[in-house]
């Protein structure tokens, strides 16, 4: 009776296109072979994130880009040393990090914003190291970007920064403008997520669901491996 329902719960979207009256029996074959599927679907994705970590692309950063300030392992990077324009104080999501607004000269979203006259500084997070093992968001926050951010307004004397925040980084950049809204002129955000309902968000189901709980348990797998090594590998 169990299985019926969570059958049931997961093909809710589609239920007008199943049979009514569905034995044990056929619900027994119908959630083995979402199953199979379900585990091909979750292989096939592994494969093509395993595909892209070991792809042989070799990026090539512009000469001119310099490091201004390094705090650990996190550093931030100017896109234009010797530009006068406005600062943009660029933050990127922990995981996909600064690489993805720089991918090469042709594909730079960094790059577009020098030639509009910008002045980009992008924060850099590298990998953790031994001061951001056991790191929380808010040191992350309070140790690095606050700083960061201290730092980048010393650029242009009696004119604040621009923030930006992409994805991730937006919900930093999102906290930053209020601990320090002071310092900020404008804050933008690219691709940042917003929904946060009980329903779930992008893509991973609420932990009241069956799928969710899934989600659920192989976090809390992790946590042990966490623990030895100080944090979570992208």
């Amino acid at each position: 009776m169990q299985m019926i329902k969570t059958l049931n719960a997961w093909l809710a979207p589609v239920k007008h296109q199943l049979p009514s009256d569905l034995s044990q029996d056929d619900a027994e074959k119908l959630y083995q072979a979402i199953m199979q599927e379900s585990l091909r679907r979750v292989e096939a994705f592994l494969a093509g994130i395993r595909f892209y970590q070991n792809f042989p692309a070799v990026r090539n950063q512009a000469s001119d880009v310099a490091t201004v300030w390094q705090c650990g392992t996190t550093r931030l990077l100017d896109y234009a040393p010797l530009s006068n324009g406005p600062v943009v104080f660029v933050i990127p999501s922990l995981v996909n990090r600064f690489e993805i607004l720089d991918i090469d000269p042709d594909h730079s979203f960094l790059q577009f914003l020098v030639s509009v006259g910008m002045r980009p500084l992008v924060i850099d997070w590298q990998e953790p190291g031994a001061e951001e093992k056991n790191f929380s968001l808010s040191d992350y926050m309070t140790q690095r970007l606050v700083p960061a951010l201290d730092y980048a307004n010393q650029i242009k004397v009696g004119s604040k920064c621009h923030v930006l925040g992409y994805c991730m980084g937006g919900l930093m950049a999102l906290a930053l403008s209020l601990m320090k809204p002071q310092q900020i002129t404008s804050l933008t955000l690219m691709a940042t997520p917003w929904d946060f309902a009980p329903k779930g968000i992008g893509g991973v189901p609420s932990a009241s669901t069956m799928l969710g709980q899934s989600f659920l348990e192989y976090a809390r797998k992790c946590e042990a491996y966490i623990d030895q090594i100080g944090y979570m590998p992208a």
